[in-house]
């Protein structure tokens, strides 16, 4: 988490400047997980939408 902080900062949130093994350049149902090659999944946690691996992230 510290990690993903850090680079948040130093990126300034810019998304397309966050490394290409962060999650958030796949986050569509149904791409491929760049760990497991498993699809990825779309849930709704507190009224918003979450994209996940349910191979690589437990709920």
């Amino acid at each position: 988490m510290k990690e993903v902080i850090e680079v948040t900062v130093d990126k300034q949130a810019v998304h397309r400047d966050f490394p290409e093994d962060y999650f958030i350049h796949i986050r569509e149902e149904g791409a491929t997980c760049h760990h497991t090659n498993a699809p990825i999944e779309k849930t709704e946690v507190g009224g918003r939408a979450t994209y996940f691996s349910p191979q690589w992230q437990k709920l």
